[in-house]
């Protein structure tokens, strides 16, 4: 053999020779290790603090911090009322316009809701005036006394107001409902819980399911359910604990990808480790050392994988919005919990079960080998430029959906459709222009702190009035010092459109224009839910840009690391960035198809993440094998038939586990989280078959050579290690 042969095959041998010895502790003491992970599950869920101490639903709706609407949201809660309010909004159950007999009834259900004062109620007033112009609807003020619109207190108020005025109404031939900003923050909680139950039975039922039919086992699906059981509590415990000490919150929708993400990914290496210690069994290595080989063969591939998932979700650290931070770094803690349990934990169950693992089916008993991925194995090897050539195309096909993508800032289309805020939201709009709720407001302080001229406020309200899109401009209102004045303005489409947002956004002309006639010595601010948005949109595509390419350079990283070639990192890499690219593209096409609103902005960040990341574990499976049969003296076109052929099983059947976990979501009735579920749903399915199975072992092919001399196989390396496993295997005959 080659010195270079040497020093590669030393390198590999070392490497697999970490994870042998972590398998050889872990199954000498088994025991040991399960009771641990046991002890530190239940300390995490007896000391740890309370995971909805650390929940603010607030936190779905991000600001920017040092933007202009978020400086103009400053003003304003030091200027004005910090009371947070509510409309409760009458329509005829008919839908036909209100008679005079009807208003009094609204005027009369909105007494009897203030006499009765629910608990958060501070007032509720109704006025005449509060019938819109063509009758259709009337709103009546609910003030809150909570000043936080995400708040349990505010919520509790908005289902008592609810409750209240559905009752006052019944038998009255009028409708109530009551939407606005706390409204929805209480419908987005009680959805996103909904979604977790939900999801979380589905999930545990598709990875019974799918785990019997891959194995033909009863007793296989312990062994992940146990495992991601005792992670999913660890890593609750660990994320309300860090953000407890750090003082930051996260947002409701954190604790489902938690519950998906640990499935998913926890259910894709626990899967790899028993494919590959039922591979042992097969071929004659008994007992303990089965483990240990399985450990030996697979560890260095979980801990890649894991690796690569965890950097790419700590990317999200660099994200100017909080919310993007808060998910990355929850995620990345539940990937490292289960990281180290699918090395320690997993091994340990599988040890102490034994072959018994697999039962009712035996292990030992090797079939012959499946005929799909003989097929794809043949078909690769034999013709990788075809191969290439129409992986290439189709992923070309979906990518050209990406013409079609339009991003959506629509919070309330977060709600599913039949939620109470956004039943009574349109009904209000069949009254109201579509901007009622949220105004852009204009807030006008001198810079010297003396009081504003009427002439400069004059000035303002004309320039509001003669902008696009806005329906009406409100009577101006000033602070009790007079030093600041609100000017509203309601715009005739949605806050979250497109746009309100180019109107009112950073490169929007409102600003601007309200800067230039407020004049010098004037400070002119353009908050309310448009200006945020225009911001969060404007940080949004710049994050984009840093993101991406920082979680692929980690990805190229960590395949560098695995395979020791940049250049394979790097074609692997952008294979898997293909795969990113025709996921997005589908899935612009899915949502256009099944409905009219664009995908949330938050599905492209999180989608890369998961395609990237999580996708790049089957690449990353089949490279360790090609590069295992390359260190048994292999062909290059012959190691790569073997490693598609040998790898195919495992890798279809994760694909299929982690896809149906992620498809799950399609059943959340949250739209982010369904949109969230169609992609990765998607990309999981494209990067598994398309981009793993066919076109990188394609673009291997082209570049794979013979091993020089024979490089030992990892075979050998454990049999060197006889003398040290026996001591393993005499704890296991005890």
């Amino acid at each position: 053999m080659s010195s270079a042969a040497s020093a590669t095959a030393g390198r590999a041998h070392g490497r697999a020779g970490v994870f042998g010895r972590i398998g050889r502790v872990v199954v000498r003491y088994r025991w040991f290790v399960m009771a641990f992970w046991a002890v530190l599950a239940a300390v995490a869920y007896l000391f740890a603090p309370a995971y909805s101490s650390v929940v603010d639903a607030g936190a779905a709706a991000p600001r920017v911090a040092g933007s202009e609407s978020a400086r103009a949201a400053d003003l304003a809660g030091a200027a004005f009322s910090r009371d947070q309010a509510v409309q409760l909004v009458f329509t005829r159950a008919d839908g036909g316009a209100l008679n005079n007999a009807d208003v009094g009834q609204v005027d009369s259900i909105s007494r009897a809701v203030d006499a009765a004062r629910p608990a958060g109620v501070k007032s509720v007033t109704t006025s005449p005036q509060a019938v819109s112009q063509n009758r259709k609807a009337a709103v009546t003020s609910v003030l809150l006394t909570s000043g936080e619109a995400a708040s349990r207190e505010a919520g509790d108020a908005v289902a008592a107001v609810r409750a209240a005025a559905q009752a006052k109404a019944t038998g009255t031939g009028l409708v109530a409902g009551v939407t606005g900003q706390a409204a929805m923050s209480a419908d987005f909680t009680a959805s996103v819980n909904r979604a977790e139950r939900l999801v979380g039975l589905i999930t545990l039922a598709l990875v019974v399911l799918l785990m019997v039919i891959a194995f033909r086992s009863v007793v296989a699906p312990a062994v992940p359910l146990i495992a991601i059981g005792i992670v999913f509590v660890v890593a609750r415990g660990a994320i309300s604990t860090i953000a407890t000490v750090a003082g930051f919150t996260v947002p409701p929708q954190l604790l489902t990808l938690l519950i998906v993400v640990l499935f998913g990914i926890g259910t894709d290496y626990v899967l790899f480790l028993l494919f590959r210690y039922r591979d042992e069994l097969r071929s004659g290595v008994h007992g303990p050392e089965a483990v240990v080989a399985a450990v030996r063969r697979i560890g260095e591939v979980i801990a890649s994988a894991g690796g690569a998932v965890t950097c790419a979700f700590l990317t999200l650290l660099v994200a100017s919005l909080s919310v993007f931070r808060t998910l990355g770094a929850g995620l990345a803690i539940g990937v490292v919990v289960m990281v180290l349990a699918a090395l320690t934990l997993a091994p340990a169950m599988v040890t102490a079960l034994g072959p018994a693992v697999f039962w009712p089916s035996r292990p030992h008993t090797a079939p012959g080998a499946p005929a799909e991925p003989g097929r794809i194995s043949t078909l690769v090897s034999a013709r990788p430029v075809r191969v290439v050539a129409a992986s290439v195309v189709l992923l070309a096909a979906l990518a050209a959906g990406l013409t079609t993508l339009r991003l959506d800032y629509d919070q309330v289309g977060e709600l599913p459709p039949d939620a109470p805020g956004v039943t009574a939201y349109n009904q209000l709009t069949t009254g109201y222009p579509a901007g009622t709720l949220n105004p852009v407001s204009v807030y006008l302080r001198t810079t010297d702190g003396t009081a504003l001229s009427a002439g400069r406020i004059s000035a303002v309200v004309n320039t509001l009035r003669g902008m696009p899109h806005v329906a009406a401009v409100e009577q101006p209102v000033r602070s009790n010092d007079a030093k600041v004045t609100r000017v509203d303005a309601v715009l005739d489409v949605s806050p979250a459109s497109a746009a309100a947002l180019d109107l009112a956004g950073p490169d929007g002309t409102l600003r601007a224009k309200v800067r230039e006639v407020a004049g010098v010595r004037v400070e002119a601010l353009v908050g309310g839910q448009s200006s945020a948005l225009g911001d969060i949109r404007h940080v949004d595509q710049r994050d984009l840009r840093l993101e991406f390419p920082i979680a692929g350079a980690l990805i190229v990283l960590v395949l560098t690391l695995l395979l020791r070639r940049l250049l394979t990192a790097v074609v692997m890499t952008a294979a898997v960035l293909a795969g990113f690219a025709a996921t997005l593209g589908a899935t612009s096409l899915l949502v256009r198809w099944f409905g009219d609103g664009g995908v949330n902005y938050l599905v492209p960040t999180m989608a890369y993440l998961f395609v990237l990341a999580i996708g790049s574990d089957y690449a990353l499976l089949v490279a360790a094998r090609v590069r295992e049969e390359h260190a048994a003296g292999a062909a290059g076109r012959d190691a790569i038939r073997d490693a598609v052929r040998g790898s195919a099983g495992s890798v279809l059947a994760a694909a299929l586990i982690l896809a149906g976990t992620f498809a799950s979501l399609l059943l959340s009735g949250v739209s982010l989280l369904v949109q969230i579920g169609i992609a990765v749903t998607v990309g999981i399915l494209l990067t598994a078959t398309v981009v793993a199975l066919l076109l990188i072992p394609g673009l291997l092919a082209f570049t794979s050579r013979p091993s020089s001399g024979g490089a030992p196989d990892d075979r050998d390396a454990v049999e060197t290690e006889a003398g040290q496993n026996e001591e393993v295997a005499e704890p296991a005959a005890r």
